[in-house]
């Protein structure tokens, strides 16, 4: 299928508190087309400047192993269409100490960058829908939608940090920000910010099915 890759992967612009307003609103302008992609969901940097894309290709919470992750050059150029595969339902990912993470329903998936090679998938235990991920304080965060859940990656695995029905409900985007972790909720439509004692602050609310959250000048775009 033809997919759109634009310069940022979202639909709704938010001036935070802290932050300078926007000068403008932002604009959302086609970068390039590129083919090769099936459902592609999840977007990470790698260190080379490239970016890890991943395709769930099939259903979204089926253990099919019909998922795989792509290669595109910063420029838009498909440059290994299947770096990875193999995956069921591949979706957000974050690169760390040279390790890409993959969220992949109930495990989180890892690859060895320089070598290709797949390391022992990591179980999240208790996760239903595994989602979005990031780094924050230098530990590796997946989002769990259906679980209102985010885990955090210790020696002993992964393991629950949060965890509540009414906030974290529907809960999608994960973006680690220096001494704030911001998250979002689809079932809500909100956009949180947690600081690291667990002290929650709503910044907006009001959003369809708010989903990844990424950083602009002055604020951020959900």
């Amino acid at each position: 299928m033809r997919r759109l890759i634009s310069s940022a992967l979202c639909f709704t612009a938010i001036g935070l508190a802290t932050a300078p307003a926007f000068a403008e609103q932002p604009v959302l302008e086609r970068q390039w087309l590129t083919d090769g992609f099936t459902n592609p969901e999840g977007v990470a940097a790698a260190p080379d400047g490239s970016y890890f894309i991943s395709n769930v290709a099939g259903w979204a919470a089926e253990a099919d192993g019909e998922g795989w992750i792509s290669v595109m050059s910063a420029d838009g150029a498909l440059l290994t269409e299947k770096w990875a595969e193999g995956l069921d339902a591949p979706k957000g990912m974050v690169v760390h100490d040279g390790i890409l993470y993959v969220a992949d329903i109930t495990i989180v998936r890892r690859y060895d960058i320089k070598t290709r090679e797949a390391l022992p998938p990591l179980p999240a235990p208790g996760a239903k829908f595994l989602n979005d991920m990031t780094v924050w304080h230098g530990h590796v965060l997946v989002s769990d939608s259906q679980g209102a859940s985010i885990y955090t990656l210790t020696d002993q695995g992964f393991k629950i940090w949060a965890q509540d029905e009414d906030r974290l409900g529907g809960i999608n985007g994960l973006l680690g920000d220096g001494d704030r972790l911001l998250v979002s909720t689809m079932s809500t439509g909100s956009l949180l910010e947690v600081d690291k004692d667990k002290n929650w602050t709503k910044i907006a609310s009001g959003m369809v099915d708010a989903d990844g959250i990424g950083i602009v000048p002055g604020g951020y775009l959900v």
